[in-house]
């Protein structure tokens, strides 16, 4: 059952992560308005750089719920990883934009944070 939520919740993440890169690549200017952001050369030219980290991103994701449905180890510290830097996401999105961004600190950090969380308890009792 928690193999289960963990490798459900890895897959979804993937799938939200190469969803948001392809937009990013296909719609930049929707994309950017997700984030109120205007549009400039510059902010054109950082949503093509960012639709490729987040790319990387998902393919990281991907590679870890395929080690982690395999059984190996080094799947369960990706997602370790993948979670930390989730909450890390959330958590400096929301500072440093002044306290105006609750959602990235609500949706990432807690996805980061139930992500780590079942990942220990699949490894302490699954």
């Amino acid at each position: 059952m928690l193999r289960k939520a963990l490798l459900t919740l890895l897959a979804l993440s993937a799938i939200i992560e190469f969803v948001m890169a392809i937009g990013g690549f296909l719609m930049p200017d929707f994309a950017r308005q997700q984030f109120k952001i205007g549009t400039t050369d510059d902010t054109r030219f950082l949503t093509f750089v960012t639709a490729w980290f987040i790319l990387l991103i998902g393919i990281f994701c991907a590679y870890a719920w395929l080690q982690t449905f395999r059984g190996k180890g080094s799947g369960y510290v990706m997602t370790n990883i993948l979670g930390l830097w989730w909450v890390g996401i959330g958590i400096g999105i929301y500072y440093f934009s002044g306290g105006h961004r609750p959602d990235n600190l609500v949706l990432d950090s807690a996805k980061g944070a139930l992500l780590v969380l079942l990942n220990y308890l699949n490894y302490r009792f699954g």
